[in-house]
């Protein structure tokens, strides 16, 4: 289900079946011009298997909303704030969270994150 009316709608009649929250991190930043075509194309990469997972899954998973960050900034500061996001979707019954990413850079601290990392195959590589 994504983050849209229609499906929001049918996860609440059906939330006790829906037990996965899929949480898309995407970089963004605008301090490099040179690598402005590629982490465009990453994200909608990203986008497009999201997209496509949730096809496949539906009625199991919930497609959050996309979680953009800075790309510059360390990963450390964005626990906190990934953190609350997890927290308040264990209230409504997500046992089980994924992060998917083409950010390699979440792999050095995956083991902090209170949820599942899931790398996408095209590499990008940040703070």
């Amino acid at each position: 289900m994504k983050w849209v009316k229609q499906d929001l709608q049918q996860y609440v009649q059906a939330k006790e079946y829906v037990d996965t929250m899929i949480v898309p991190l995407l970089p963004f930043q605008l301090s490099n011009d040179s690598n402005l075509e590629k982490d465009a194309f990453q994200n909608e990469m990203l986008s497009i298997f999201n997209r496509e997972l949730e096809k496949e899954l539906t009625g199991r998973v919930l497609l959050s909303p996309d979680y953009h960050y800075l790309a510059s900034a360390g990963k450390e500061l964005e626990l906190e704030r990934l953190h609350t996001w997890v927290d308040d979707a264990q209230t409504q019954s997500f046992p089980f969270v994924f992060f998917i990413t083409s950010d390699s850079g979440w792999k050095k601290i995956e083991q902090n994150l209170k949820g599942t990392l899931y790398g996408c195959l095209l590499s990008h590589q940040t703070q």
